[in-house]
């Protein structure tokens, strides 16, 4: 790919690439430095990112340069990282069936009597939920451990 039009395709590119922009003021160039566009001829630490993909979509962008190298950094979350987004996203849903359930709940935490049918289905769908949440939690633990 040497020509650019997309979003897509500028995200595509590995870090390190450099574009220029096809537009009618001549040569616009932008590199990628670890995920943002930036303009060499711009302050360091300035970013290009909003310019450089609503120009590339309305002009299109040549490839000037690919970055080629391997990078050797580490992809891979750490355990500790995987265990913490396990733990996020099981809480948000318990969070959530709290949210609900207590939506059920008058100001002294007692049951609305006008809410009692629709609150007993929902704490029971909402016990099976949290069962399944607890299996599908335990498979992705032990899918973690070390073979």
């Amino acid at each position: 790919m040497t020509h650019v039009e997309r979003i897509a395709d500028l995200d595509a590119l590995p870090a390190g690439s450099a574009i220029e922009i096809l537009d009618k003021r001549g040569s616009v160039r932008r590199k990628d430095a670890a995920g943002d566009w930036t303009d060499a001829a711009k302050p360091a630490g300035t970013t290009w990112n909003t310019w450089t993909y609503v120009n590339t979509r309305r002009y299109g962008a040549r490839v000037i340069e690919r970055n080629t190298e391997v990078s050797t950094v580490e992809t891979t979350p750490s355990l500790t990282e995987q265990l913490a987004a396990l733990v996020a996203a099981y809480q948000a849903r318990e969070d959530e069936r709290e949210r609900v359930i207590a939506s059920f709940e008058d100001e002294e935490g007692g049951v609305l009597d006008s809410a009692l049918p629709a609150y007993d289905e929902t704490v029971d769908n909402y016990g099976h939920a949290g069962r399944e949440d607890l299996v599908e939690l335990l498979g992705k633990l032990i899918a973690l451990l070390p073979a």
